[in-house]
């Protein structure tokens, strides 16, 4: 397979395919990198199959699970963020507000949940005590609530 051929007729498509979701200029070029080094480990393995689709067509499938997974990774680091803001006590009342309306529109128990997490700075194990809930659903509740929170459509 001639492979500088591919990549300099892929590089910039899939450059501008993942600029074209609002990724910065720096993360879309390393996206593009892990595209294609994933494009050529999983050919290599064998897990390309023409009579399926062409090059092209595998190669765009693999930048959207990228992209999925980058938003999954985005989504970890804002709620990361989200509990280390909580703790500053932000004065911007406009911003307190917004976050304070999306979670009072989550679910009872995910509330419950992520305002003591968030509020009151409680371990998981914590609030299972204090909810009186089982450890794994109080952490099931956490990530059904913190995936509500952060929903973005893709």
């Amino acid at each position: 397979m001639a492979w500088d051929l591919l990549v300099e007729e892929l590089g910039p498509r899939l450059y501008r395919f993942f600029r074209a979701r609002a990724f910065e200029d720096s993360l879309a070029a390393d996206l593009v990198q892990d595209s294609l080094l994933r494009l050529y480990e999983k050919t290599e393995a064998g897990h390309f199959d023409s009579s399926r689709g062409d090059m092209v067509t595998f190669a765009f499938g693999i930048a959207l699970n990228i992209q999925k997974e980058t938003y999954r990774k985005e989504k970890k680091w804002q709620f990361d963020e989200l509990e280390e803001h909580s703790h500053s006590h932000s004065s911007d009342p406009v911003e307190s507000l917004a976050l304070r309306k999306a979670i009072s529109m989550l679910d009872e128990k995910e509330r419950d949940v992520i305002q003591l997490l968030v509020d009151k700075d409680l371990q998981l194990d914590e609030i299972a005590t204090l909810l009186d809930t089982p450890l794994n659903t109080v952490k099931r509740l956490r990530r059904t609530g913190r995936s509500r929170l952060f929903r973005t459509s893709y």
